[in-house]
């Protein structure tokens, strides 16, 4: 080919290439450079695929299919056009490479010497605008058969006049039409309750500047007495201070949602009164569970009066002392209507109140305690460690002395309940006394709140424990 020809082939006003038979660009018009924004330099002498390579992070079958009808089209001799098809086209800046989304519909042609296909004509456009165009007008009628419940109007609080789109007249269930109408007829459609209410806004809207805003919702009812909530969006408009004014809006049928309002209020009241009834037998159980303890208690603490042995007389009594705390964990949930926790604050100081009562008449307890809140088995564990530290106290710190003094206290820091147990008392021994139960009931305790302990003496005996809130 001439360079001539080629330029004459260039000036065509066509976006095409030339390919011979291994699809290497050999002529690019100028309208196919200018659609793909490429330069000649770029193309030609170049395999149409390596021209217009893909895009590695969003990658196309569109070479694929290409090569297909290029291969058909050296075979058969036939011309053949491409369905529309994506595929990105390279921008080069300096050797920087980036990619745009395009969508491409293509011809190609066989050149045709003596019956033998010696090349291909390539012709292709740029459909993208087309594309665009028809995946736009998909969604907006889509959308609108999602929101087909919206309809259109126009009202004058003035004239009592409006102009209704067709939509809107099948939501009142009245007869179709797209126009001018009087609005009492719609007004007649308004759920008496309602009427008044919706009016008065009108009105109030009807002298309103222009450019307000408004949303009225309400009920209306159908021509079979079906209730139904609509929601009203719109704007006033007047063209200048004599305009007597327009409301223009959209009238969405809101039933269903006020269903699904309602559907979720009726679970909630469900939920609670269910709640409630349980919170009422966990509270019976707690009561039940209380004096069962106490009955408890006070069998042991007969067994204890009537045993014969100082040492049988001293376990049933402080096993009498335990079941009885552990009742009054019971008793105090019962009273606060609680079921899941317990707020230590007032409790901690009358289980204190309590043991001292029934302690020697010469030892002093003190007692303070944060306002806490925990879960009813920690609360459980929680007294029992305290009852067991407060009875040693008792029993053990003030041998040989008729007065002493206990201090208990229980804060809050930093997600822990800090328990300090302390006294003035004679100490504890370093060695050659056995651990008894409530050296282990201590123990035990202290695992099942998962809590650290720490122990000190002189003067007296202190025990400080920390007891994770959160587990």
């Amino acid at each position: 080919m001439t360079f001539e020809e080629q330029d004459l082939l260039s000036a065509v006003p066509l976006a095409f290439v030339r390919l011979d038979l291994d699809f290497i660009i050999q002529t690019a018009s100028d309208d196919y450079l200018e659609m793909t924004g490429a330069k000649a330099e770029d193309v030609i002498g170049h395999s149409i695929f390596d021209a217009f390579p893909v895009d590695p992070d969003d990658p196309s079958d569109a070479p694929e299919r290409l090569r297909a009808s290029l291969d058909r089209v050296v075979c058969s001799g036939v011309r053949e056009t491409m369905p529309v098809f994506r595929h990105p086209i390279p921008i080069r800046r300096g050797s920087e490479v980036t990619f745009t989304n395009q969508w491409w519909r293509a011809t190609n042609v066989p050149i045709l010497q003596g019956g033998k296909v010696v090349g291909i004509v390539h012709n292709g456009w740029n459909a993208t605008d087309q594309v665009l165009k028809q995946r736009d007008r998909r969604i907006r009628q889509k959308a609108s058969h999602r929101v087909n419940s919206f309809a259109t109007w126009e009202f004058s609080p003035k004239t009592g006049r409006g102009i209704t789109s067709s939509e809107l007249a099948r939501l009142f269930e009245l007869d179709r039409h797209n126009g001018e109408v009087d609005s009492r007829v719609y007004f007649d459609r308004y759920h008496p309750d309602d009427r008044d209410r919706v009016v008065a806004e009108l009105d109030r809207l009807a002298s309103a500047p222009s450019g307000t805003t408004f949303e009225i919702e309400h009920r209306i009812i159908g021509s079979d007495g079906e209730v139904r909530w609509v929601l009203n969006l719109g704007e006033v408009t007047r063209q200048d201070d004599q305009d007597h004014g327009w409301l223009v809006g959209a009238t969405i049928d809101n039933t269903p949602a006020h269903h699904r309002e309602e559907a979720l209020t009726k679970a909630v009241s469900d939920r609670d009164a269910l709640l409630g009834k349980q919170n009422i037998l966990l509270a019976e159980v707690n009561h039940r569970i209380k004096n069962s303890l106490q009955v408890v208690s006070s069998i042991l603490n007969i067994d204890a009066r009537t045993a014969r042995s100082d040492v049988a007389r001293d376990r049933l009594a402080r096993a009498a002392g335990r079941v009885q705390a552990v009742a009054s964990v019971h008793e105090l949930i019962y009273r606060a209507g609680q079921v899941s926790t317990v707020e230590i604050g007032d409790f901690i100081p009358k289980l204190c109140d309590t043991m001292a009562a029934q302690g020697p008449d010469g030892i002093r307890l003190t007692c303070r305690a944060d306002p806490v809140c925990i879960d009813i088995d920690r609360a459980i564990s929680l007294t029992l460690l305290i009852y067991e530290l407060v009875t040693n106290a008792l029993i053990h710190a003030f041998r040989g002395r008729d007065t002493g003094h206990v201090d208990v206290s229980a804060v809050q820091d930093d997600g822990a309940l800090l328990l300090a147990v302390s006294d003035d008392g004679i100490g504890m021994p370093l060695s050659g006394v056995e651990a008894g139960m409530g050296t282990r009931i201590i123990a035990g305790m202290v695992r099942q709140l998962d809590a650290t302990k720490e122990s000190g003496s002189g003067p007296g005996h202190s025990v400080r424990l920390t007891v994770p809130l959160a587990m």
